[in-house]
């Protein structure tokens, strides 16, 4: 299934960080919770189980990496809850998008390593 991919390939390069020891001290524990996490959101995905309020909680990037394996949703703005269109968000390269009702800041280009804020949240 190649909804799993990202993950899975997360999974197997931080597992080859942490057994190569090429990660010490704390960032060991950082990389582990990066691997528990992906192994969460595939259990998540598989059994159709991501609800709005778990990936509410999710870090900008996760968010990024699990609404490209949402499928059949309307993506809304998380602060109103009005209809975004059941199009997949995307990166923005220059500028920001804003919700079509109340203006709130959906996704922006942020440059460099930083995660781009995903501002959005799904019905099914």
């Amino acid at each position: 299934m190649k909804s799993k991919k990202i993950f899975e390939e997360k999974i197997a390069l931080y597992t080859s960080f942490i057994e190569e020891k090429k990660v010490v001290g704390s960032s060991v524990a950082y990389y582990q919770q990066e691997i528990d996490n992906a192994k969460y959101y595939i259990e998540l995905l598989n059994e159709n189980k991501m609800t709005p309020e778990i990936f509410a909680k999710l870090h900008s990037r996760d968010r990024w990496d699990v609404s490209k394996l949402l499928k059949n949703v309307t993506w809304l703005c998380s602060h109103c809850q009005s209809n975004q269109g059941k199009k997949r968000p995307e990166r923005m390269w220059d500028g920001s998008r804003h919700c079509t009702e109340c203006d709130n800041e959906l996704t922006r280009r942020t440059g460099g390593g930083q995660s781009d804020p995903f501002n959005y949240t799904f019905k099914k």
